[in-house]
């Protein structure tokens, strides 16, 4: 199967993975038909035998890591995504625009209008951490590493219900990062390290790629 296919498993979603690791399953039962019958070798039958595996444990992978991100796009911005003015979006990177609905934070009335949707709604841009940005951090952890995780995923936010973030003590600002953080509650700060997670970890296909194809292991001497 190719990379492509493999990567599909694991960017699609868990529904996708699902059918995708079904059909390598299928796979490798008409291989294994084909080989009862000898129309095909058992050396023959055995790589694509492998490449079916691989794609059934990123699918398997997949579903137990729950949905992903969408595949990256082309483009810039959604239209009528509130992009706050002077917030420079760094090129040939990716970016996330997300959309909260403020029924799942502690305040269901409070937040912005949304084009098209009923109801009130936060929102974030967010963009990978540098090595500089990962440490500034981390300081913030203060000797609580239950914070860490937290701290690196508000990190990567750049701009928040329209507003450019903003990292100065005095919260009554909107764009007032900490405020936001804390006002858009649990479940949305959960989604958002799940972003951060996603955005900062390899996939599934890409670890299987790198264990199984980057990485040697000897005795030395």
């Amino acid at each position: 199967m190719a990379e492509e296919e493999q990567q599909d498993v694991v960017y699609a979603g868990a529904r996708d993975a699902v059918s995708a690791g079904n059909k390598a399953a299928n796979r490798i039962n008409e291989l294994m038909k084909k080989v009862w019958d000898h129309e095909v070798t058992p050396e023959e039958a055995g790589q694509q035998v492998a490449k079916a595996a691989t794609t059934i444990s990123s699918a398997l992978i997949a579903v137990a890591n729950g949905p992903s991100l969408p595949a990256i796009r082309d483009g810039g911005p959604p239209e009528n995504f509130p992009v706050p003015a002077g917030l420079i979006i760094p090129r040939e990177r990716s970016v996330v625009y997300a959309w909260l609905r403020a029924r799942w934070t502690p305040q269901p009335n409070v937040g912005i209008s949304r084009p098209g949707y009923e109801g009130k709604w936060r929102c974030f841009i967010a963009w990978e951490l540098t090595d500089g940005e990962e440490r500034v951090a981390l300081k913030r952890v203060l000797g609580e590493p239950e914070r860490t995780r937290g701290e690196l995923a508000k990190q990567m936010i750049r701009a928040v219900d329209g507003y450019k973030a903003d990292w100065a003590a005095d919260n009554r600002n909107p764009g007032g990062i900490d405020n936001w953080w804390t006002t858009v509650g649990p479940k949305c700060r959960a989604i958002i390290m799940g972003i951060y997670d996603r955005m900062h970890h390899m996939g599934a296909a890409d670890q299987i790629d790198f264990f199984e194809s980057c990485i040697e292991h000897a005795m030395g001497g």
